[in-house]
């Protein structure tokens, strides 16, 4: 998921291009209007994401960045995630910081007692402190990534090719 894929379409050069154009231009409306697919189209390259919640222009979205390649036979696509490495780096950092207090503590107060936790609780609090992260990285990260390949799969009629090595 996190690779370079490259894929083929029937579609012509120009014809992938206003496809993109077409996705950049779709707004959403909720009392105000906003584009939908921030992106942006520059000759032969394109950089598309999905307009996820709290993000900002000057904060890094998740999306796809693509290179147009004409070929005799069909138009080349090749897309590459986009992954934000501020986000990506707090999700990890998360559960190394907990997981090592949780093996490292003595005691702990447990239902108002000071005790020592048993190996079921310090299994439990790992697991907790892997889960949450685990679970905003596929919300805000991985899904709008899978989302938004999806759709320009969907929109460019792109087909999976398998290059060899």
């Amino acid at each position: 998921m996190f690779r370079k894929k490259t894929y083929t379409t029937h579609l012509s050069p120009d014809q992938v291009k206003s496809a993109i154009l077409e996705l950049l231009a779709t707004k959403s409306t909720f009392i105000f209007s906003w584009p939908e697919y921030p992106g942006k189209l520059q000759g032969l390259d394109f950089s598309i994401s999905n307009n996820i919640l709290l993000a900002t222009k000057s904060t890094p979205r998740p999306g796809v960045k693509g290179k147009i390649i004409p070929s005799e036979t069909a138009t080349v696509v090749e897309l590459r995630p986009r992954i934000p490495i501020l986000e990506t780096f707090l999700c990890c950092i998360f559960p190394i910081i907990f997981i090592s207090v949780m093996i490292t503590t003595d005691e702990m107060t447990i239902n108002g007692v000071v005790r020592e936790p048993t190996l079921v609780e310090r299994i439990f609090f790992s697991f907790f402190s892997i889960a949450i992260p685990g679970i905003v990285f596929g919300l805000i990260i991985l899904l709008p990534i899978s989302s938004m390949t999806r759709t320009l799969m969907q929109k460019l009629q792109l087909q999976e090719t398998i290059v060899g090595k």
